[in-house]
């Protein structure tokens, strides 16, 4: 049987005009192709394709004017949704011909010719391409579309909302969805605008299978397990900002010395594994410790530890082993205190974080106290509560520490801290470290008592201490290095 994609491409992209895009949404160059393209060329060659398009988009359009293979329809302008637009091109579709209809803002990995292998051993009459678990995009967030099903079949959609409060671990509607009659697709379309049942003032296919599903046709999820949504600029920014942290080019080479903090408890990631947060494995046998060392290239290199951490890390790098696991990062460096008072031109970082800086900067200031390290919260790291810690800010100077505590108009603070002379650590013995646990409530302390905090601005930060940020990580890993 034939097979046609039908990709509906009449919305107006509004969101992107308005943060700056002046080029058409479908057209926005997504690694070096444009992303409609991306989509296209998820198919074979002998796929027929058909896109729907607005009448004030002709312009845009134009440069499929001589393909052999993709048909561009036009119809009116409108605000109804993909739905909507496949109702209006629905006298068109082949009666019982195949459609594969798929979102142009949307990218899935799969094996194509095993998917033709799937719909023609199972013969549905419809087929959903779904996603299960994790995906950094849906953290705390269930405006998508998603499957119910009974047994392997799916009984109900919903769009725009989840079916219980575990949405990560239902079937998400990734956006792609075939129908095996033509006729199936052209009703179903024509009765949901019928109907006029909208979700968010607009029509979507999704709602539309609901249909054949009350009519008793077989509707079964098909699973991809790598997919990513452009359906908003945030998304196209994160989608790019992962791929430089998983390319090479993320990796820097520093001339300063290097002390890491490796003794605390990891009491955070203990929902992921038993072993030490440092002795995680991020990438193929390497420690997360080592993969961070890694992302900073130095070379002389200190590790603070206690006795359970140094059988994780080895002989290659100096030891300040403090025996036993710290109650807190102040705990670690008040244990430490008596070596690291002596270090110069020190970063002191903890072992899950990383990002790109520029080294340079760091020369202007030698003659302060500590320099803090500011970056702009991923999308991910946005709605994290109480994950990170801010400050404000004059000039390159420090003024005030936000512990754990969110603000729009800070820097939120990474996990390293450059310190020109360790004696300002002879002041760890003024706080309770117990109560004023971490690096950041050290500096702050010093910010107290009248010391000068400069700060540098980090570049594409990964944090990797917390469970859902350890998960955006492997994620991104598992997407950039298979694809």
């Amino acid at each position: 049987m034939r097979l046609n994609l039908i990709i509906p491409c009449a919305g107006s992209g509004k969101r992107f005009v308005n943060a700056g895009y002046n080029v058409y949404k479908p057209f926005i160059e997504i690694n070096a192709k444009a992303m409609i393209d991306n989509v296209i060329g998820l198919f074979n060659r002998n796929v027929n394709v058909i896109i729907v398009a607005s009448e004030s988009h002709k312009e845009d359009f134009q440069v499929y004017a001589e393909s052999d293979r993709i048909n561009v329809l036009y119809i009116k302008d409108h605000k109804n949704g993909p739905a909507y637009s496949i109702c209006k091109v629905r006298e068109l579709l082949k009666p019982n011909e195949a459609y594969f209809v798929s979102y142009n803002d949307i990218f899935w990995a799969w094996n194509f010719s095993n998917f033709l292998a799937f719909t023609e051993q199972k013969c549905p009459d419809v087929a959903v391409l779904t996603h299960i678990g994790f995906h950094p995009h849906l953290f705390k967030n269930n405006f998508s579309a998603f499957c119910r099903l009974n047994g392997n079949i799916i009984s109900a959609i919903k769009e725009k909302d989840s079916f219980t409060s575990d949405w990560m671990n239902e079937h998400l509607s990734v956006g792609g969805f075939y129908f095996r009659k033509g006729e199936d697709l052209a009703r179903v379309v024509k009765k949901l605008v019928d109907d006029n049942k909208r979700t968010a003032s607009e029509f979507y296919p999704s709602q539309s299978i609901n249909y054949l599903i009350d009519e008793g046709k077989q509707v079964l999820p098909y699973n991809v397990t790598k997919f990513i949504h452009w359906g908003i600029p945030e998304h196209i920014e994160d989608f790019y900002r992962w791929k430089r942290v998983m390319s090479d080019s993320a990796s820097q080479k520093i001339d300063i010395n290097v002390c890491m903090m490796l003794c605390g408890t990891g009491e955070r990631m203990r929902s992921i594994s038993e072993v030490n947060k440092a002795g995680l494995i991020v990438g193929e046998d390497i420690k997360m410790y080592e993969y961070v060392l890694s992302k900073l290239g130095a070379k002389n290199i200190s590790l603070i530890v206690n006795d359970k951490v140094n059988e994780i890390v080895g002989e290659k790098n100096r030891k300040i082993n403090v025996k036993y696991s710290t109650v807190s990062q102040t705990d670690s460096l008040l244990h430490a205190q008596e070596e690291i008072k002596h270090m110069k031109n020190t970063l002191f970082t903890s072992n899950d974080c990383f990002g790109k800086f520029d080294i340079e900067r760091l020369k202007d200031f030698n003659n302060c106290d500590v320099v803090l390290f500011g970056f702009k919260p991923s999308l991910l790291q946005q709605k994290q509560e109480n994950a990170h810690t801010y400050f404000n800010f004059d000039g390159e100077s420090v003024t005030e520490i936000l512990i754990k505590t969110k603000s729009d108009d800070a820097y939120a603070l990474a996990g390293m801290f450059y310190v020109p002379d360790g004696s300002i650590f002879e002041y760890i013995k003024d706080i309770d470290v117990t109560v004023y646990t971490s690096f950041d409530h050290f500096v702050k302390y010093l910010i107290e008592i009248g010391k000068h905090i400069k700060f540098v601005k980090m570049e594409d930060y990964v944090h990797l201490g917390t469970v859902e940020e350890f998960n955006e990580f492997k994620y991104w890993q598992k997407f950039y290095n298979e694809n």
